[in-house]
């Protein structure tokens, strides 16, 4: 930090401001030749000095030749004539004047950028002055002293000089010269980073500027403003603002718009710092006018830099990127390339909030370059961190790849282990967005192993979180286990339970994929205890729903109701009424899978109460949908029958037509218990048309064997023979032969009641085909079987004889000799019923013949008893004269 100028120049100081003004050209060549001329023959007297040379008249000389040398920039001639005149004056015992021949010898030092021999000549000037009895000399010495150290950089020791000057005058009693060595202590004392001590000595400064009316019209603004940074600089934020506000309102009044510039740029720093962002952002917006208006291109940059991280945090995202703009423009066009390169990094996170990646990419790579040219490896990297961000917020991973490694490899090159393990941190998640996880997985192990050099076992913890992570989607489980549990043990140590209660959930996840439900259940217990001790009330609350589940795959329901009630008595309390909804409901569902559906009931109610409030009319729908059929479990039928209707006038409120359709479905069915059918078939219809509408062609196939039902129960047959022909038609258009099989069924049965007995025969023989292709053979012998007896039961053998051939067949393909048997039989009697004996006979010997080598008695007793009757019928029809 710069000192401001607070004490007067020596009058030796004036002296060679006056000589510095020396002649020009040719006068100067001549003026430099007298000079030397001079010097020579002031040497040459000096050497042959003896007991009655005038000594004091030729150190006077030579110190007037001195000043005349600097004058005209002859710095080792004026150098040798001091050094010369100060041996004359304390060769003769005159330490007064050898002391004010070092005070000027340091100044002229000073100019001539020899710092480090201007420092002696000021040490001895003030030990000469000391000696001499002269204080107010010796405290002048030390002030220069103090100023050529900080120069030197030697701030410890230039702090010591000041402090001795500001000593000297407080013996003496010169307020105003103790107060301003004071606060040139101070800057030193700032710059060696001795905050505690800058704080006294300015206090003390301010007290004297209280106490004493002759330091009434110098400018309190340096004390108050150094008092104030020092503050700053220990965070003791509150204690800095009074001092930088009184500094800047000093400032104002004396009209110096630089330093009160300075000082409201101190205040924003101190004001962000205490989260006190508009008033901060006011500070910096004053700090900025008056910098523009002086003209100060490169402070206001930096100033508007700081106003645009400000509004960052405030939100106001697009007002940062303004901002963050104008900074980088002064700054660049004020050749502060490392200023112009943070300024782009906070327009860079600015355009990241805004949603504005593309800018934000561009930004940060363009602050990359700068500190690279500035040979910044540190800042670079961090540059391309966060450029990596706002790549992967793009979605341009192969980009953001590459960035991260170009960072990694500058983190390794300074050494940096701690950044190195985050970046490879961005590089796994960003390999595991384009789905390469055995790179992510290296990366990970990668990052792991750098925080383990950095000693952070904290984020070599976390490291071990997107291990496990990337192994689970590998997937590999058990690996993914030992992951965690390595992540569980570090964040035992370090206490972090919150981070804990992470790895027991993960690990938790991992055994549930590996099928070890029990230990699933167990790690998460032991993540809601740590969220839990941890205070992070909404982790609990979601993983005693994870753990709920857990709880009922493990058929544990009591259990998982359980759980499930202390995320939602969570979830109130954290006011997340969305979600406390959810938890509600899934109260009710444990307690329904536990067969305690009254209480299920009441959880149900519950939800749906939370959901109307919520305004999620489609949720609330699907909870009553549950508690309807909760309802229809206890014996409250009608009951069941209102919840149904309140959940079709939800999915209606919400315009969500699928479930609406559902919502009449169950009202359908719920109607049809209730034997009210002409209300049941209104239901369905309904239900159907929105399924027509939506396309949804497995639920309306559905839907319309149910109306099929109904109208049935109504007695209207043939309504319900085209509902069914629709249903086999949807399914056939999905490709389900499994369900078109059930529909085909369906509408043979219904065939048979119609009288439509050929049709239903083909219907038949139709479903054995579908359900074989859908590998149902129970489905496709139970169809022909009843289909067929159906059609012979009402005298059509005829239409029969395909349908039992082919359930002969069938019977065949399974390997049962019994059921094949009785297949046997009934082609020999459906035979004979037809009247085709002469076929039926050996028919009925075949089946006889059989069932009796397989021990079916009673199929053989049929197929004979068929026999005889075949043999009769044919007899009966010779003597009639008819064909055999």
């Amino acid at each position: 930090m710069l000192a401001r100028p607070v004490l007067d120049l020596p009058e030796s100081a004036l002296e060679l401001t006056r000589v510095s003004f020396a002649p020009q050209g040719h006068e100067k060549r001549e003026a430099v030749l007298a000079a030397k001329e001079q010097a020579a023959d002031l040497y040459r007297r000096l050497a042959a000095a003896g007991p009655g040379t005038d000594l004091p008249g030729l150190a006077t000389a030579l110190a007037d030749l001195a000043k005349t040398l600097a004058g005209l920039h002859q710095d080792e001639e004026t150098v040798t004539a001091f050094e010369r005149a100060a041996t004359v004056r304390l060769d003769i015992g005159d330490r007064s004047g050898a002391a004010n021949l070092h005070n000027d010898f340091a100044i002229a030092l000073e100019r001539m950028g020899r710092l480090a021999q201007a420092a002696r000549a000021s040490e001895h000037a003030a030990a000469l002055f000391g000696e001499a009895g002269e204080r107010g000399s010796q405290a002048m010495a030390l002030v220069n002293l103090s100023r050529i150290l900080s120069g030197l950089n030697r701030t410890d020791e230039a702090a010591d000089a000041a402090g001795r000057a500001a000593a000297i005058y407080r013996e003496r009693g010169e307020r105003h010269l103790e107060s301003a060595a004071l606060v040139n202590q101070s800057q030193a004392l700032m710059a060696a980073d001795r905050y505690e001590q800058v704080i006294t000595a300015n206090r003390r400064a301010l007290e004297l500027f209280k106490e004493n009316s002759s330091t009434r019209n110098a400018s309190k603004g340096p004390p108050l403003y150094n008092l104030g940074t020092a503050f700053l600089q220990l965070g003791r934020f509150e204690e800095a603002l009074p001092p930088l506000q009184q500094a800047a309102a000093v400032y104002a009044e004396r009209g110096n718009r630089g330093s009160e510039a300075d000082a409201l740029r101190a205040v924003g720093n101190a004001l962000f710092s205490l989260s006190r962002y508009e008033d901060s952002a006011t500070a910096y917006e004053q700090a900025a006018t008056l910098l523009r208006a002086t003209g100060s291109a490169k402070k206001e940059g930096q100033t508007l830099r700081n106003l645009g991280g400000v509004l960052l945090r405030m939100g106001r995202f697009d007002q940062s990127v303004t901002v963050c703009g104008q900074a980088v423009t002064l700054l660049r066009e004020a050749g502060d390339s490392v200023g112009e390169a943070g300024a782009l990094l906070n327009l860079g996170g600015a355009c990241t909030h805004a949603g504005r990646y593309a800018e934000a990419a561009a930004a940060t790579g363009k602050a990359a370059v700068l500190f690279r040219e500035a040979g910044d490896p540190d800042n670079e990297a961090g540059a391309l961190s966060n450029r990596s961000e706002a790549l992967r917020n793009a979605q341009r991973y192969e980009e953001t790849i590459s960035v991260c490694e170009q960072a990694i490899a500058l983190y390794q090159t300074v050494g940096n282990h701690q950044r190195e393990g985050i970046m490879l941190g961005k590089l796994g998640k960003s390999l595991t967005s384009l789905g390469r996880h055995e790179e992510a997985l290296t990366a990970h192990e990668r990052e792991s192993a750098a925080c383990r050099e950095a000693g952070d076992r904290s984020a070599q913890g976390k490291a071990f979180l997107d291990v496990g992570l990337t192994l689970r989607s590998l997937p590999r489980f058990e690996d993914a286990a030992s992951a965690w549990e390595q992540a569980v043990g570090i964040f035992r140590v370090t206490g972090d339970r919150g981070s804990e209660g992470v790895a027991w959930a993960g690990l938790g996840a991992a055994l549930a994929d590996s099928d070890r439900t029990g230990e699933a259940i167990a790690a998460r217990q032991q993540a809601v205890v740590a969220f839990r001790d941890a205070g992070k009330l909404s982790e609990e609350a979601v993983f005693s729903g994870e753990l709920a589940t857990s709880l009922a795959t493990a058929g544990r329901h009591a259990e998982s109701a359980t759980a499930h009630m202390r995320a939602a008595e969570l979830h109130q309390h954290l006011g997340h009424r969305t979600k406390e909804g959810p938890a509600l409901r899934n109260v009710g569902l444990a307690l329904d899978n536990a067969g305690q559906h009254e209480d299920a009931i009441a959880w149900y109610a519950r939800a749906a109460e939370v959901f109307r409030e919520t305004g999620d009319h489609h949720d609330e729908a699907g909870v009553l949908r549950r508690m309807a059929a909760a309802l229809k479990s206890v014996g409250r039928p009608e009951e069941s029958i209102v919840m149904w209707q309140h959940s079709v006038a939800c999915s209606q409120q919400s315009g969500d037509d699928p479930y609406e359709a559902v919502g009449h479905y169950g009202l359908g069915q719920a109607l049809m218990e209730a034997a009210r059918h002409d209300e049941a078939l209104s239901a369905f219809r309904q239900a159907v048309d929105l399924m027509r509408q939506r396309g949804m062609r497995g639920p309306e196939a559905t839907t319309l064997r149910e109306l099929s039902r109904a109208q049935q129960a109504l007695g209207r047959t043939e309504q319900a023979i085209a509902a069914l022909a629709r249903a086999v038609t949807c399914l056939d258009e999905e490709g389900d032969h499994e369900r078109q099989g059930e529909a085909l069924f369906d509408l043979g049965k219904a065939l048979v009641t119609s009288g439509r007995y050929e049709q239903a025969a083909v219907v038949a023989l139709r479903c054995a085909d579908v359900s074989r292709r859908a590998h149902r053979p129970d489905l496709e012998q139970r169809a022909l079987m009843e289909i067929g007896v159906d059609i012979a039961n009402a005298g059509r053998t005829e239409e029969t004889l395909p349908v039992f051939r082919r359930l002969h067949e069938a019977y065949a393909a399974t390997g049962d000799t019994e059921k094949e048997g009785w297949g046997l039989v009934l082609v020999a009697g459906a035979l004979v019923d037809s009247g085709h004996f002469a076929e039926a006979i050996p028919a009925n010997h075949q089946a006889a013949d059989f069932c009796r080598a397989t021990g079916n008695t009673l199929g053989t007793d049929t197929a004979l008893s068929q026999l005889r009757k075949a043999e009769l019928g044919l007899r009966l029809r010779a003597q009639r004269g008819g064909t055999p």
